[in-house]
C-alpha cells in the first residue's frame, strides 16, 4: 500500500531584533515615554540642573534569567548650550545577544528649543553564525513652551537601517511627546509613539513627589497594554529606582536603577 505525505509550507516575514525601546528603570515606570526623559532615546534633551549624569539599569525580562539585560548611560554638559551623551545596552545571553551603542549630541537655542542627533552602533551576535552590524541615525527636538510645559518630537533610526544582510530593517519610529509640570509636587505627561511596522501606541504618566527624597511615578500604553509604576529614593547625589511593568498576558517584569548628578 503506497503513502502519501502532504507538507504544508506556510511563509511568514520575520521582523528585526533590536525592538527593546528602554531598559531605563524610571521610563518603564512611567508609561515607557521614551521622547522626554534623560537617557531616553531623545537626542535633543538637555540636562538642565546637572553638569554629569550616570546611570545604569538591570533586569530580566519576563522573569527569565537567562535573559540578562543592562544598560549605561552617561550625559555631560561641555559648556550651557551644547551636551554630549553616551549609551550601552545589551540584551540576551551567550547564545543570542544584542548590543546597542550610542553616541549623541544636544545643542540649546536659548531657551524656546534644544535639537540634538545621535548615531546608534548595532551588533547581533548569535552562537554559531557569523555577528550582524549595522548603524542607525535619530534625530530630536525638545520645544519649551514655558516654565511648566515642554514638548518633544523624535525620529528614530530615520536612515531605516537593515541587518542580517540587509534583509531585516531595524525599527523606525516616530513619537511626540507633552509633559506638564502641575505644581512642584506633581507632573504628567503623555506621548504618541508610532512604529512603522505596527499601530499608534499611546503612552501616559504621572510623577509624584511626596517628599523630597522620594519620587513615585506611573504609567501605562496600549498595543500591547501595559501598566506600570515604580519608586526612586533620593540620596545626595545618587539615586536609586526600582520599577515594575505588568503585562496582560506575559509574567510580571522588574528593573533596578541607579543613577548619579553632579551639578
Amino acid at each position: 500500500m503506497k503513502k502519501f505525505f502532504l507538507i504544508i509550507v506556510f511563509t511568514v516575514p520575520l521582523f528585526a531584533a533590536f525592538e527593546l525601546q528602554q531598559l531605563n528603570s524610571e521610563i518603564v515606570g512611567t508609561g515607557g515615554i521614551v521622547s522626554l526623559h534623560p537617557f531616553g532615546n531623545n537626542p535633543g534633551f538637555f540636562p538642565d540642573d546637572s553638569k554629569l549624569s550616570l546611570s545604569t539599569n538591570y533586569t530580566n525580562l519576563f522573569g527569565i534569567k537567562d535573559l540578562h539585560c543592562w544598560d549605561l548611560g552617561l550625559q555631560y554638559t561641555i559648556r550651557p548650550s551644547m551636551s554630549a551623551s553616551f549609551k550601552a545596552n545589551s540584551v540576551g545571553s551567550d547564545v543570542y545577544q544584542e548590543n546597542t551603542y550610542t553616541l549623541g549630541y544636544s545643542y540649546r537655542f536659548g531657551i524656546p528649543i534644544a535639537a540634538g542627533i545621535s548615531l546608534s552602533y548595532y551588533d547581533l551576535s548569535v552562537s554559531g553564525f557569523s555577528r550582524e552590524q549595522a548603524i542607525g541615525l535619530s534625530s530630536g527636538i525638545i520645544y519649551y513652551l514655558n516654565d511648566n510645559l515642554k514638548a518633544a518630537t523624535l525620529f528614530g533610526n530615520f536612515n531605516r537601517p537593515r541587518i542580517c544582510n540587509k534583509k531585516e530593517a531595524l525599527p523606525e519610529f516616530f513619537a511626540f511627546g507633552i509633559r506638564w509640570q502641575v505644581n512642584p509636587f506633581i507632573s504628567v505627561s503623555s506621548e504618541i509613539f508610532k512604529d512603522t511596522l505596527y499601530p499608534f501606541n499611546f503612552r501616559v504618566a504621572t510623577q509624584l513627589k511626596p517628599l523630597k527624597f522620594i519620587h513615585l511615578f506611573t504609567g501605562m500604553q496600549t498595543n500591547p497594554d501595559r501598566f506600570s509604576g515604580g519608586i526612586s529614593i533620593n540620596i545626595s547625589k545618587v539615586q536609586f529606582t526600582s520599577a515594575l511593568q505588568s503585562h496582560l498576558k506575559l509574567p510580571n517584569t522588574y528593573y533596578f536603577g541607579c543613577s548619579f548628578m553632579l551639578k
